[in-house]
């Protein structure tokens, strides 16, 4: 990582939904080509149970995976689009 990267930051719990776990691994795949296509880094957070993943700090919506951007969470539960990465790093 350098420092004109941007950092974006999912949180997750390895206890999901079906629905949660198709829009997670399609966010894991979204999230591995933004790294390989523009300025960001992705840190991932799994919590074990949704009761710690609901005191994650900041979290507004308790939809999972949320991703954020320093303390604001930008989506919950949805899929990103590229050209939505790419507004959110600029």
């Amino acid at each position: 990582m350098t420092k004109d990267r941007t950092i974006l930051h999912v949180v997750t719990t390895r206890h999901l939904c079906q629905a949660c776990s198709i829009v997670e691994e399609v966010v894991r795949q979204m999230m591995a080509e933004a790294t390989r296509d523009l300025a960001v880094d992705v840190q991932w957070t799994v919590y074990e149970t949704m009761e710690e993943a609901f005191g994650h700090p900041n979290l507004e919506l308790p939809s999972f995976p949320a991703i954020f951007l320093g303390d604001e969470q930008l989506t919950a539960g949805s899929i990103p689009s590229k050209e939505e990465i790419e507004t959110w790093i600029q």
